[in-house]
């Protein structure tokens, strides 16, 4: 079995509380920013047990709040996992060809 990525959103302490402000499920997000992190690492622990590894992708609130108004999109969980999903690809190609052109 082949090992996949999975990409998963990252916040900055700091814009956590902007974060909050703009998704429009915030309730479906932690509470806190710490709250974030152990949600964060079980995330992680659960990929990774399965064999896959994860992509951290950053999530800032005004950056994320434009991807959405551009694809009009809602500013919730499916669009949040597209967003992490599709950096996460664009990263893992642009490491595999890092990883060829150093060999």
């Amino acid at each position: 079995m082949r090992a996949e990525f999975k990409g998963l959103c990252w916040y900055k302490r700091d814009d956590y509380p902007t974060i909050l402000d703009v998704m429009a499920d915030d309730d479906r997000l932690p509470s806190t920013y710490d709250e974030f992190l152990v949600c964060a690492d079980r995330d992680e622990r659960t990929v990774m047990e399965r064999g896959d590894f994860v992509i951290w992708i950053v999530v800032r609130a005004v950056e994320f709040q434009s991807w959405c108004r551009e694809r009009n999109l809602i500013t919730n969980a499916e669009a949040r996992t597209l967003f992490a999903t599709q950096n996460a690809a664009a990263e893992a190609i642009s490491r595999h060809y890092q990883a060829l052109v150093v060999s």
